[in-house]
């Protein structure tokens, strides 16, 4: 366990360092409490590997049962998934009915309504 805890934690620091150097080049004052805000997580991460106790525990003599628990966390997880898309439509179509969201534009991709071109974006043009 501790050796992938180490892996996690050389992972999180490069993702981190990588992270800030591509933020570097374009900086604003904007992107320092973003970036403050990842290295406050990848900090309070180090500190709870680093400052929790390390104990050797046991696994009872078949290791752990996965096997009950994975068909029930996965049947949870689908309902859970389902539950949610249905309240953000019911939420999203109670407030906007069949209306267009304010500052929003139509996206169809496929058929003959397609909105989307054929046509590579120019660079530094602005979002239609």
């Amino acid at each position: 366990m501790g050796r992938g805890q180490l892996l996690y934690l050389v992972f999180l620091w490069m993702m981190v360092i990588g992270n800030f150097q591509r933020a570097l080049v374009s900086f604003a004052p904007q992107r320092l409490v973003t970036e403050g805000i990842i290295f406050l997580n990848a900090a309070l991460c180090t500190g709870v590997f680093l400052g929790a106790p390390v104990t050797e525990r046991a696994l009872p003599a078949g290791g752990f049962a996965w096997s009950r628990l994975l068909p029930r966390t996965a049947v949870v997880g689908q309902v859970a998934m389902a539950l949610s898309l249905l309240v953000d439509w019911g939420v999203a179509r109670a407030i906007f009915g069949d209306r267009l969201a304010p500052h929003a534009s139509r996206h169809i991709r496929f058929g003959p309504d397609a909105t989307a071109t054929k046509e590579k974006p120019k660079p530094g043009a602005p979002h239609p």
